[in-house]
């Protein structure tokens, strides 16, 4: 059956787009956690230098695929009562005066057959403040190709490590958050925090290929301003270096939190006394149950505080 012409889809994959993210992170994160910030993965191998980080928070990311949608004005909208849900999205952008040229989209996610709960509700109980951020990561870019282009974009990439202090610059400077506020590949991705719970999959989001104008079908325009992968990890970790660190739990405090969210949703998870497998153990079956990817941004607080006296 042929697509409704307004449609553009993409030629990425959400496997592809989780893999090609968490890749990302591994280049420009130090492999020997030199520095005061280290963000690993869930599935990373927790090494002997761990064990000097004291402090941190945990970041969730459902990562989505991105279709496109044509504007009212270069495809007219479809009055007929059985149109798509897809009309109803495009109406409501064109209606509200948000940008459209074109818009992109994703639906949530069905509940999964063996899962007590929709992805969506599971990742809207990861927002815990102060201690775990989630949101939905989806491409602005629908062609591979350019995608690629923003990804190996070497000269960018390989400028710097974001995730390291030099000794001799000021840690004011934010020689991090500069990096990771401007990378061209992590601007190439809206990030959306779900803001309520829902019945069942039958809502969308909706955003500019600016990651502007966000909305929320049953309509409901929820940000206007950029909100992308860039400026969401630049805050966390911004956050983490103004504060040297206070900002963040303690690695035990954060694994008790981590296990009262894992409960509630229905996960038999011992606690171990090594917080860090705790919180691995955590992501591991979440990643299997729901396909939501846990990264840990770890601190080493001390060094934080004696950067932020020196300068």
């Amino acid at each position: 059956m042929p697509y409704p012409k307004y449609v553009i889809h993409g030629s990425l994959s959400e496997p592809q787009i989780e893999a090609d993210v968490a890749e990302y992170f591994s280049w420009c994160t130090p492999l020997d956690r030199t520095g005061p910030l280290h963000l690993v993965a869930v599935d990373e191998q927790l090494t002997g230098a761990d064990k000097k980080f004291d402090a941190g928070c945990t970041i969730y990311m459902q990562f989505k695929k991105s279709t496109g949608l044509y504007s009212s004005k270069t495809v007219p909208i479809s009055k007929s009562s059985t149109r798509s849900r897809m009309e109803d999205i495009r109406e409501f952008r064109a209606l509200n005066n948000l940008e459209e040229n074109p818009s992109l989209f994703f639906q949530l996610r069905k509940k999964a057959e063996k899962a007590y709960h929709l992805q969506h509700n599971v990742l809207l109980s990861h927002e815990v403040k102060g201690y775990s951020r989630a949101f939905y990561v989806a491409p602005l870019e629908l062609d591979k190709s350019k995608y690629y282009q923003a990804l190996f974009n070497s000269e960018f990439r390989f400028s710097g490590n974001p995730i390291w202090f030099r000794r001799h610059t000021a840690i004011r400077e934010r020689t991090l958050v500069r990096y990771l506020s401007c990378s061209p590949f992590l601007r190439e991705h809206v990030a959306i925090t779900p803001h309520e719970r829902v019945q069942d999959h039958q809502h969308f989001y909706s955003f500019s290929q600016t990651g502007t104008d966000i909305c929320w079908h049953s309509p409901q325009l929820i940000g206007s301003g950029p909100s992308r992968l860039s400026e969401v990890i630049s805050s966390i970790v911004e956050n983490a270096i103004s504060t040297a660190g206070e900002s963040l739990a303690s690695l035990n405090r954060l694994s008790e939190v981590t296990l009262e969210t894992s409960r509630q949703i229905g996960f038999d998870i011992r606690r171990s006394d090594n917080s860090l497998e705790t919180l691995k153990a955590h992501g591991e079956i979440l990643a299997g149950t729901y396909g939501i990817r846990q990264f840990i941004l770890l601190a080493d607080t001390d060094r934080l505080k004696r950067l932020r006296d020196e300068f």
